[in-house]
C-alpha cells in the first residue's frame, strides 16, 4: 500500500492514527459506511486520517461538552465554548438540578462551595415552567442574580422570562419560598454588581468581555 501511494502524499505517524495531507485541489472521496477495515482511509476537508486498528474512524471531531466538563470550563471562565453549544449547556443545568435536590442544595466537583440557588420561572415565548441554576448573592433580605451568560454578547434566556414573567420560585439550600424579581439600573446596579464580584470574580471577567452592561437582578421574597 505504501509503494502505490501518489507522489502529492505526505504522512506523519503516531501509535494509532496514520494521518496524510493531500492538497485542496484533489478531488473528494465518497465517504463509505460502516467500520473501517485495515487500510481504508475517509476524507475529510484536506485531512485524510486513517487507522490501523480497525475502530471507527474520528477526524477533527471536537471534544463533547460532557456536565463535567462543562463544570470545569465554568469555573476556569472559559463559558465562549460552552455558550456554542446549547445540549451542553443543557444536560449542565439538568445535572445541577438534580445534584442540588439530591444534596440539600450544595453541588460538587469544581463548582463545590459556590452559591448556587434554582429559579423555576414561566418561560417568556412558550409558557412553559423553566427551571435554571444560578449564581446568587445577598443583599439583606434579598438575593441578587448576575444575567452574565459567561460575558456572551447577548443577554441569557432566562433574563427574558423573570422580566416577562417576575414571580419565580426560589430554591436556595434546604428553602423554597415565592419570589418576585426585579431589576435594578444605575449606582444600585453597580453596588450589587461589585458586591457579586467580590464573591465571585468572574463576574468581573464577564463585564470586560462584553460591550453590554450585564443586567442584575434581585428576588424579594412574597411568602
Amino acid at each position: 500500500m505504501e509503494q502505490n501511494r501518489p507522489d502529492f502524499w505526505k504522512a506523519k505517524y503516531s501509535a494509532d492514527l496514520h494521518l496524510k495531507i493531500i492538497p485542496a485541489t484533489e478531488p473528494r472521496r465518497a465517504r463509505p459506511r460502516g467500520r473501517f477495515l485495515r487500510g481504508q482511509v475517509l476524507v475529510r476537508s484536506e485531512i485524510i486520517v486513517q487507522l490501523k486498528n480497525g475502530d471507527h474512524l474520528m477526524a477533527n471531531t471536537p471534544e463533547k461538552i460532557s456536565p463535567a466538563l462543562a463544570r470545569q470550563l465554568i469555573r476556569d471562565g472559559n463559558s465562549d465554548r460552552l455558550n456554542t453549544d446549547p445540549h451542553a449547556v443543557d444536560a449542565l443545568n439538568q445535572s445541577v438540578i438534580e445534584e442540588f435536590r439530591a444534596n440539600q442544595g450544595r453541588v460538587s466537583g469544581p463548582l463545590e462551595g459556590w452559591p448556587v440557588l434554582l429559579l423555576t420561572m414561566t418561560g417568556a415565548k412558550t409558557g412553559r415552567t423553566l427551571v435554571r441554576p444560578v449564581c446568587y448573592s445577598r443583599d439583606g433580605d434579598r438575593l441578587v442574580v448576575i444575567a452574565s451568560r459567561g460575558g456572551a454578547p447577548r443577554n441569557p434566556p432566562w433574563y427574558y422570562n423573570l422580566v416577562a414573567n417576575p414571580i419565580v420560585t426560589v430554591e436556595v439550600g434546604t428553602e423554597k419560598f415565592r419570589a418576585r424579581a426585579e431589576q435594578v439600573f444605575g449606582s444600585e446596579r453597580t453596588r450589587l454588581f461589585d458586591a457579586a464580584a467580590e464573591i465571585l470574580p468572574l463576574f468581573s471577567d464577564y463585564q470586560k468581555k462584553t460591550s453590554r452592561e450585564i443586567p442584575v437582578l434581585t428576588l424579594t421574597r412574597i411568602d
